[in-house]
């Protein structure tokens, strides 16, 4: 049995915006992973998922990680420019559809940690040669604008992220029309989120602070 420092508390225990009270009981005031899963991958790392988190946590370890003393995450390999993983190149693929059209093509590149990262732009296509989905890699972390559109070409999502790591969501109507817009920080719901009809008039404005519903 290992702790995980970096573990959250019960998805009941949210924080200032949900602190916990002696109603809850004690095993909902500390770190936990429970409804948890795990999945060892071929290269060896090991993938761990919670969902009793707020928000859900996604562990990433090898049996290495497993076997030491540490128990919070260990800060190498950051794939900036000054990172150790600077001068790895970034290796391209692609995935064809069995008429020979392309479907999808993406970069990547293993760390001198042995971590596999998506790096560089991502691209799906349908089979008619449209393109269905796009987004930008920087080490692993989706960066600037990601995109969905349906065959037509019409946008269904996007998003737009920061470098501080916040983030805008629209989902769009059909005829192009802004449906709902959100904003992000990490996964977490923050500040106004607004909902158009297909005319482009007002709904309903919402705002969120550290992902609850502010009345």
């Amino acid at each position: 049995m290992k702790q995980l420092a970096v573990a959250t508390p019960h998805e009941r225990h949210r924080g200032k915006t949900d602190p916990w009270q002696p109603q809850d009981g004690p095993e909902h005031r500390y770190p936990t992973i429970g409804y948890s899963a795990a999945a060892q991958s071929p290269n060896g790392m090991i993938h761990l998922m919670s969902s009793m988190n707020h928000p859900s946590l996604h562990f990433e370890m090898n049996e290495a990680w497993i076997l030491s003393g540490e128990t919070a995450e260990i800060a190498v390999d950051t794939g900036s420019a000054s990172g150790s993983s600077a001068g790895i190149p970034v290796t391209t693929h692609e995935e064809r559809y069995p008429d020979g059209s392309l479907r999808m093509a993406w970069g990547s590149r293993v760390g001198v940690n042995g971590r596999y990262v998506l790096d560089g732009v991502e691209t799906w296509y349908y089979a008619g040669g449209t393109k269905q989905y796009e987004a930008t890699y920087d080490y692993g972390r989706k960066i600037g604008a990601e995109t969905l559109w349906d065959e037509a070409g019409n946008k269904k999502w996007s998003w737009e992220r920061g470098k501080d790591g916040g983030g805008t969501w629209i989902q769009y109507w059909p005829n192009g029309q802004k449906r709902i817009e959100s904003h992000w920080v990490g996964v977490t719901a923050e500040g106004p989120a607004t909902q158009w009809d297909r005319e482009g008039h007002v709904v309903k404005a919402v705002s969120f602070k550290g992902g609850a519903l502010q009345e």
